[in-house]
């Protein structure tokens, strides 16, 4: 006995949305930017999180730590001091946005000698009440950057 009209309808909606749900997943997963997820560099992940305005990253290869000098809020400029294994070269520093695209904010180094360095950057405000974000370093010869992630808030 052949189905009814109806009942291939439903068959038919059942299976576009189960497709349409696997491509949505799909496109997500090939998609989504490298950097929203932790790169792993000798099977360790290459970032950090801020504790107490002190943020420490160490691998086998290197170490690398940066400090505030005060607690991070947009709309202020903020400084910090930078050092690292004198043996490298930082290419390239800037912040960007985790939780909502902010652009690439330039970090301003001053008084650059090797291993060590302070500088300063300024955030604008969002509408996210508690902004993360990633304080993103390359370093000559490294494969992936440094991620340094701190949260500002709203005042």
């Amino acid at each position: 006995m052949k189905p009814s009209f109806q009942a291939r309808m439903s068959l038919s909606i059942v299976i576009l949305v189960i497709i349409s749900a696997g491509v949505m997943l799909s496109r997500h997963y090939l998609l989504t930017p490298a950097g929203k997820q932790p790169p792993v560099i000798n099977g360790l992940g290459n970032q950090c999180e801020f504790v107490n305005l002190v943020c420490t990253f160490g691998g086998s290869a290197f170490s690398v730590r940066a400090e505030f000098h005060q607690v991070p809020r947009p709309e202020e400029q903020l400084w910090l001091d930078l050092s690292w294994e004198p043996n490298l070269e930082l290419e390239r520093a800037w912040v960007e946005g985790v939780n909502m695209f902010m652009g690439r904010v330039p970090l301003m180094l001053e008084g650059a000698r090797p291993g060590v360095a302070s500088g300063w950057f300024m955030l604008g405000s969002c509408s996210e009440p508690a902004m993360q974000w990633h304080l993103v370093l390359h370093f000559k010869g490294q494969a992936e950057p440094v991620l340094m992630q701190f949260t500002t808030r709203q005042h």
